[in-house]
């Protein structure tokens, strides 16, 4: 459920407004969103069950694997059916992030720690989008440059989420960005990518004259990240364990955030 802020986000990217509640459109949006997420999570959990080996889950998942796939691609054609009522851009968005699931799922390219990463950020960047093309509102450079900003989050967030699945990842995938980069090169790399970011987001706002709340937020919400990362992980030492509870409290405050940063547009 938090994922679908990501569509609501895209579609108020142009301004909050109360009144869209009411339009059938907003809510074929968000329900075509709904099930796309629903498809790629059930497909993803169904392929992870199988190859786990699982003696709790396994049995069940190989008597009824195709009955679960079909159960899967059933949600993902009436995301594909209500997003045909939408317009072509949402339509086109679904197609590709169906043959995303089928790559990171079912050809388990998700067992590739890079592209595991990016292909998650990618396909959380469709949520965004969905939401942005769906509301049929005017295409603004410096709304659709804001939305970027959301994507290179999500990188941010994926390589918390990969340290605290470390040890579950050592068995299926055998590495991780942890694991590949070592401690000191992560720490650097999350610093990095956040230097950038914070960048990036006044660049934006200085460039295209913007509203100045929307981006003080965005700031603002780095800067807690960091701060709770390097207190909380950085500091200490990185194993699952922290970086679950980091995750945890990122997750709060990530909802938060969103909540705020919709308030403000």
């Amino acid at each position: 459920v938090p994922m679908l802020g990501l569509t609501l986000i895209g579609y108020f990217i142009n301004g909050f407004r109360v009144e869209e509640f009411k339009l059938p459109g907003f809510w074929l949006v968000l329900f075509s969103s709904a099930l796309f997420l629903c498809h790629g999570y059930s497909l993803n959990n169904i392929h992870d069950l199988k190859n786990d080996n699982n003696p709790v889950y396994f049995d069940f998942v190989l008597k009824h694997f195709r009955k679960l796939l079909v159960f899967s691609y059933v949600l993902l054609f009436l995301a594909f059916f209500l997003a045909y009522f939408i317009n072509l851009s949402s339509f086109l968005l679904i197609v590709v992030g169906g043959l995303i699931s089928v790559f990171y799922s079912g050809l388990r390219l998700k067992n590739i720690s890079v592209i595991r990463v990016l292909m998650n950020v990618f396909g959380f960047s469709i949520l965004l989008a969905l939401g942005y093309f769906g509301s049929n509102s005017e295409l603004l450079l410096k709304k659709f440059l804001l939305l970027f900003f959301f994507s290179f989050l999500f990188i941010l967030y994926e390589i918390i989420h990969e340290l605290s699945h470390m040890e579950m990842d050592s068995i299926e995938y055998k590495n991780n960005t942890f694991t590949l980069l070592g401690r000191k090169n992560f720490v650097l790399v999350f610093y990095g990518l956040s230097i950038l970011l914070f960048v990036y987001n006044f660049f934006v706002y200085k460039k295209l004259n913007a509203l100045f709340v929307p981006y003080f937020v965005n700031g603002s919400y780095l800067i807690a990240m960091n701060i709770l990362f390097t207190s909380k992980l950085a500091m200490k030492e990185m194993n699952p364990s922290n970086a679950t509870i980091l995750r945890g409290v990122i997750t709060r405050l990530t909802l938060i955030y969103g909540v705020v940063f919709l308030l403000c547009l």
